[in-house]
């Protein structure tokens, strides 16, 4: 009697069995193709969760960084009063307009740091001398300020005198020297030109600015500065400046004289001009007309010939304001 065949499934009634590669292949659904081994690991993850199956958001939710990026630069440190001569005992005061911040400071003029001493109130100036304050501050969080540089130079007020200038101001009419003193003082004074408008406190003047012993020439428009003012100043070692003068000149050439002055003269007569400042330059006009510094007949004579009825004569120089003008009127 034949046997009918059982398989090793026992389920299976003759159909064949599937082979190992074949089982590995999966179906992801009734109408999807079959995803095999190698494009099952191109699968990505959206790019908002995260490797632990986070999202952006959560990781963003966790806190902040733990080292954060600096919040600026600390304001520069400043002083009051403000740097300069000053008249001590004297306390500075350093600040920063950036609030919650600590101050360094050094009085030998070099950068301060963290480790240098700490602003904790007014600083009191050297007296007298110069005192250099550098200040630097420093907060968690920010960036270093710059250095802020303080210089003091403290001075006493000596009672310096204010220099005494002659002659004052005023116009003239040719060069001068001018000349300066001062008040007898128990102080050694030095006269300054130019006035510096504080001196540091070394008694001594910039250079070039010395008052010479022979005087100031003033108002010479053949040299090489044509001075028209002066300012000095009285300086003494540690001693705040002296009252500062000043004096201010004007200068214009003298109006011109004519010989003769005017009336009958006799044809061939010589007519003369002349003016009381040095170096000027006259003209003159025969013919009716106002003389200026732009006529063209110049010096000092001429000799008439009867047309000359009516003579103007003016004064220029340059540096000067020009003369009034001078007029003679003639008969032959």
């Amino acid at each position: 009697m034949a046997s009918t065949g059982i398989g090793a499934c026992g389920g299976n009634t003759g159909g064949p069995i599937a082979s190992s590669s074949d089982a590995a292949t999966s179906d992801t659904g009734p109408d999807s193709p079959p995803v095999t081994g190698d494009a099952a690991s191109d699968v990505s993850i959206p790019p908002d969760v995260t490797s632990d199956g986070g999202t952006a958001a959560d990781a963003d939710a966790a806190g902040p960084d733990v080292n954060p990026p600096p919040l600026g630069t600390i304001a520069t440190p400043s002083c009051f009063p403000p740097p300069g001569v000053v008249v001590g005992p004297l306390s500075v005061t350093v600040t920063s307009d950036t609030s919650g911040v600590t101050i360094h400071y050094t009085l030998d003029g070099t950068t301060p740091y963290e480790s240098s001493p700490v602003v904790a109130g007014p600083l009191p100036l050297a007296a007298p001398g110069t005192t250099n304050i550098r200040a630097r501050a420093f907060a968690g969080g920010y960036f270093p300020s710059e250095v802020g540089a303080c210089t003091y130079v403290d001075v006493a007020d000596c009672g310096l005198p204010a220099p005494q200038i002659a002659p004052p101001s005023g116009t003239y009419e040719n060069p001068f020297v001018a000349t300066i003193t001062t008040a007898p003082t128990s102080r050694p004074v030095t006269i300054c030109l130019d006035a510096p408008p504080q001196s540091d406190a070394k008694g001594s003047c910039a250079p070039g600015t010395s008052y010479p012993p022979a005087g100031v020439l003033v108002g010479d428009p053949t040299g090489a500065n044509f001075v028209t003012s002066i300012d000095a100043v009285a300086v003494s070692p540690g001693c705040l400046d002296g009252p500062a003068i000043f004096a201010t000149y004007a200068f214009q050439v003298a109006p011109p004289t004519i010989t003769p002055p005017g009336g009958v003269v006799v044809v061939g007569s010589t007519v003369s001009f002349s003016t009381a400042t040095k170096n000027a330059t006259l003209h003159y006009t025969t013919d009716g007309s106002k003389a200026s510094c732009q006529s063209p007949k110049t010096g000092s004579s001429f000799v008439t010939t009867g047309t000359e009825t009516h003579v103007d004569v003016v004064g220029c120089l340059g540096g000067y304001s020009d003369s009034f003008d001078t007029e003679a009127t003639y008969a032959f």
